[in-house]
């Protein structure tokens, strides 16, 4: 079976990085799990408001007892 790939843009992909990363939070929030941006993603977050220009991923840290 041949595989399909569709390339997406940098916007597309950010975009579903921040879909993910919503989900992340919710599902953490609900079951009381702690959870920090961090390295670029919190950089983004701070400075950019949104995501490193040139970022293509997320950091997240979960503390290992949650």
């Amino acid at each position: 079976m041949k595989k399909i790939q569709k390339e997406i843009s940098r916007e597309e992909s950010k975009q579903i990085m921040l879909d993910i990363l919503k989900d992340i939070s919710r599902f953490c929030d609900e079951h009381n799990i702690k959870y920090y941006l961090a390295a670029g993603t919190l950089i983004g977050a701070i400075r950019h408001k949104g995501f490193i220009p040139w970022d293509d991923d997320i950091d997240i840290e979960i503390p290992r007892p949650d």
